[in-house]
């Protein structure tokens, strides 16, 4: 039995149809499977100590109703009860090595979990493995992990993005139903498109960051991957909400996000009198023609479903690679320098190349202070640049609901074709550092095929607009799983 989606899973369990332990045996098949080809983990849980853990919970389902609790009753308390989950190893798991990719903190145990891995595990959840990225979250192709390069399932010599690459991979090789991501760039969106899966760029300050390994503070976004629509709302769902630890977080109110899917999957013109904005930077030259014509098939479909196409324009989104790689090299220095080899973690030899790369462009940029005149930093004009963006982003939903458009300008590329030229690496996040820089939500869905590979859309809602995003992302992504 394959076991595609988080709530095929639910009802299996619901219906007693399957165990928890036997769930757990297929996720564990997959992994022994797939993982020496794909190297999508970095650290995998005891199998011994995690059957122990199904097995516990399962008692507890089954004296839950014993006790007179509905299936229905016990999943509104717990809603993930059984479900294994994987975390990209920038989450600190108590008790379970935390490396962030890097060889500096390649003996790391976290004595506290992150506020996601808490809030999983509450609801019913379990830690089975951590998953590969690049180091530090420092990458778009999952080639920057110091324990080797993950591969894309639909050719092993090609990248699956990044710098969430293992958790993409993972949800993509059903390894288990819910993967963890950090978004920073585009670091969730880009592998979800890269592998065909659903990926979510949360509204900044929807879900807590406390417990992750920083990598840049004012862009850093914390959201997941599932192979449905609906699993990816059902998720944050109990993710989402403030915490008093990350005082970042938003009071404002949460909701159940699936239930938003399940109102779009009633009727077919469900989108009826929104407005969908096409954004024409989305489609200027340096984006793959193939590329193009896909996603905008894409976006007419939804036309078809009710929806109204406008063209839209904000000029300055042409320069968000530029703000972003002022803004988040000087933050990545500043986080960074807390690893100095001597409360814990190795020393900073240890460093790799990127992180070392950007190190040095960050401490440049934020020792670029002309005396007396502050404002004519370069970080200075960044953050400027950013205020004005996120002001233009304000005005255009003003007139549209959400915006569609690319994931990636390009195809995913061969493994090392990049390496030796970061400048051509950094331009992977063309489309996708706006939405970070104005910390807006954004979903990434597969609708199309090219090549052999998957290419995705990404859905940018208003803040907070997590349920309209989703609503439209279910009417059109199409999964398919690589390796039948």
């Amino acid at each position: 039995m394959k076991i595609t989606s988080l709530r095929s899973l639910l009802e299996l369990y619901k219906s007693s149809k399957l165990s928890f332990e036997e769930a757990l045996s297929f996720y564990y098949s997959q992994i022994e499977k797939f993982e020496n080809t794909y190297n999508a983990l970095i650290t995998i849980v005891e199998k011994e100590k995690v059957f122990q853990t199904a097995k516990k919970l399962q008692k507890k389902y089954e004296k839950l109703l014993k006790s007179g609790f509905s299936a229905d009753q016990i999943y509104k308390k717990y809603p993930l009860l059984g479900v294994p989950v994987i975390h990209k190893d920038m989450f600190l798991t108590k008790g379970i090595r935390t490396t962030a990719a890097s060889r500096v903190l390649d003996d790391f145990i976290p004595p506290f979990s992150a506020t996601v891995v808490r809030r999983l595990e509450e609801a019913g959840a379990y830690v089975i493995a951590k998953a590969n990225q690049d180091a530090w979250a420092h990458g778009s192709s999952g080639e920057n992990s110091d324990y080797g390069p993950t591969r894309n399932p639909w050719n092993k010599e090609y990248v699956p993005g990044g710098s969430s690459s293992g958790s993409a991979v993972a949800t993509l090789l059903l390894y288990a139903p819910i993967v963890t991501g950090t978004d920073t760039g585009g670091s969730i969106r880009q592998p979800a498109s890269f592998c065909g899966v659903v990926g979510l760029k949360p509204t900044y300050g929807r879900v807590s960051r406390y417990g992750i390994v920083a990598m840049a503070s004012s862009l850093d976004s914390i959201g997941h991957f599932t192979t449905t629509v609906w699993d990816n709302a059902y998720v944050l769902s109990i993710t989402a909400g403030k915490d008093p630890y990350d005082a970042t977080t938003s009071s404002a109110p949460t909701m159940a996000y699936h239930l938003a899917v399940e109102e779009a999957e009633k009727s077919k013109l469900q989108l009826r009198g929104f407005k969908v904005g096409i954004l024409k930077e989305f489609y200027d030259k340096g984006v793959d023609d193939k590329i193009k014509q896909v996603t905008l098939e894409a976006i007419k479909r939804l036309e078809k479903l009710g929806a109204t196409l406008l063209e839209v324009s904000i000029p300055e989104v042409k320069y968000g690679l530029e703000i972003y790689y002022i803004i988040q090299p000087a933050e990545v220095a500043s986080n960074l320098a807390r690893y100095d080899g001597i409360r814990y973690g190795n020393d900073r030899s240890y460093f790799g190349k990127e992180a070392k790369r950007r190190i040095m462009l960050g401490n440049f940029i934020l020792s670029d202070v002309v005396v007396g005149k502050p404002e004519s930093t370069s970080y200075t004009q960044a953050v400027k640049a950013k205020a004005l963006l996120v002001a233009r982003f304000k005005q255009i939903f003003k007139e549209v609901d959400v915006l569609a458009g690319p994931v990636s300008p390009v195809l995913p590329f061969k493994l090392g074709e990049r390496t030796d030229d970061p400048l051509k690496m950094y331009m992977a996040d063309l489309l996708t550092v706006p939405v970070n820089i104005a910390g807006l939500p954004a979903l990434s869905v597969n609708v199309g095929w090219i090549e052999g590979f998957p290419v995705g859309l990404q859905i940018i809602g208003p803040y907070f607009g997590e349920a309209l995003i989703y609503k439209i992302g279910a009417l059109i992504h199409e999964f398919r799983y690589p390796l039948d």
